[in-house]
């Protein structure tokens, strides 16, 4: 332990080793500077201002990264697990006009649950569904939480049948394009 009061090379003599051979070789040559002949530890990497830039710069390179949400504009996102087939499911989705409102949704939705890897969020909260979907989306079904009913095949947009088809059950589907400004994210409650 350093002693209160003692100077840097004046702990290190305190601390050598008893045949008087410090053991520099295993501490990193970065750290050590010599002076007068005497080999310390080199402290002027941490001083306050650097530390305060190095943590600035950090901080804006953090700023500038991406959301890491994959938007699905040409194909539509299928489960990394196969779902068994149905007949009807029970569908509710969010629909906005930009890529960055169904992003900052997908987020919201996000927040509570686990995704696989192609981005469906497996569990998700049905209640915040439903208040995302009034509080978000730009159409009138948005009132209903973006209730859409019971589903058969051939009654939606096939990008949205495609993908309501494939979702598993109690789980949101990663936001994808339908078409030019009509982006989604689809909610599976039930199947049949």
């Amino acid at each position: 332990k350093r002693r209160h009061g003692t100077s840097v090379g004046a702990w290190y003599r305190l601390n050598e080793e008893p045949d008087g051979q410090d053991d520099l070789e295993t501490k990193p040559k970065a750290l050590m500077k010599t002076v007068g002949g005497e080999t310390n530890v080199d402290f002027s990497m941490f001083h306050r201002e650097m530390w305060q830039r190095a943590q600035a710069r950090a901080d804006s390179m953090l700023g500038q990264q991406q959301s890491g949400v994959v938007v699905w504009r040409d194909s539509v996102p299928h489960p990394q697990s196969k779902v068994l087939g149905s007949m009807q499911v029970k569908v509710r989705h969010v629909q906005v006009n930009t890529e960055d409102k169904i992003v900052r949704a997908y987020q919201a939705m996000a927040a509570g649950g686990g995704c696989d890897k192609n981005g469906f969020i497996l569990g998700a909260s049905l209640g915040r569904f439903i208040t995302l979907a009034k509080d978000k989306a730009d159409q009138e079904v948005a009132k209903n939480g973006g209730d859409l009913g019971w589903v058969t095949r051939g009654k939606l947009d096939p990008k949205l049948e495609q993908v309501a088809f494939c979702c598993p059950r109690g789980a949101c589907s990663p936001p994808f394009r339908v078409a030019l400004a009509r982006f989604h994210i689809v909610y599976v409650e039930d199947r049949r």
